[in-house]
């Protein structure tokens, strides 16, 4: 399912296998570039790989 359906649907989670975690998290982060939501897809999937391996103790994804 592409990510803009998991978004209508509220079905985002980050609890997906490895394969699909990273094809979802490169489509999100394409959408959110391709809207101006976010200035950095590294930055922005840095820190989302910090949360998943919890190096950070509170979410600070931020988009605009």
């Amino acid at each position: 399912m592409q990510i803009t359906k998991m978004i209508s649907k509220n079905l985002i989670n980050l609890k997906l296998n490895t394969d699909d975690k990273e094809d979802a998290l490169i489509e999100m982060v394409n959408l959110l570039k391709k809207e101006d939501k976010i200035e950095s897809e590294d930055k922005f999937l840095a820190k989302i790989i910090e949360e998943q391996n919890g190096l950070t103790a509170t979410p600070t994804i931020e988009v605009n």
